[in-house]
């Protein structure tokens, strides 16, 4: 009876084993898979912006960033949900000449329940101005741009859905 429970016990310490490593197999390929990341020379980052800058045309941001907090500056249209299928950032870092890309399937935004917030007060635990969006909110803008925002140190970041 007890060599039958050692080797239960032996059994599932090696199943709950595997599932930590193929579930942080699967996570590092998803974080992998998700991030691009390039050494670029300021010409090349202002190209990648442009690029996209140019899908949106003269259409302005959805939310804006002023003093660290985020504005809206337009309301979601009276529109059904649009299907996206997936959010874009490309940020700029010009201090390591860093041109980064995060491609977001929008499922996964889809899993996050009740509003965002959009504040870096906010996430700094400080009180202030707090601006939150759904996600059925910006559905409803159809595939848009949501942020272009450029730093006075010239770290720029631009967010966008497909």
């Amino acid at each position: 009876m007890k060599k039958r429970r050692g080797t239960v016990v032996m059994v599932v310490i090696g199943v709950l084993l595997c599932m930590v490593v193929v579930g942080g197999g699967a996570m590092a390929w998803f974080f992998v898979s998700v991030l691009d990341t390039t050494v670029a020379d300021d010409v090349t980052a202002a190209r990648g912006f442009d690029d996209v800058r140019q899908r949106f045309g003269e259409l302005q941001a959805i939310l804006e960033i002023r003093d660290k907090d985020a504005v809206l500056t337009r309301n979601p249209p009276d529109a059904p949900p649009a299907s996206l299928q997936r959010v874009q950032v490309l940020s700029w870092d010009p201090d390591g000449k860093r041109l980064s890309r995060v491609t977001l399937p929008w499922w996964l935004i889809r899993l996050k329940e009740g509003p965002i917030d959009i504040s870096s007060k906010v996430r700094a635990g400080l009180t202030g101005a707090r601006m939150t969006i759904s996600v059925e909110d910006i559905e409803r803008y159809g595939p848009a741009l949501l942020v272009d925002h450029t730093e006075p140190d010239g770290t720029r970041v631009i967010v966008w859905t497909e």
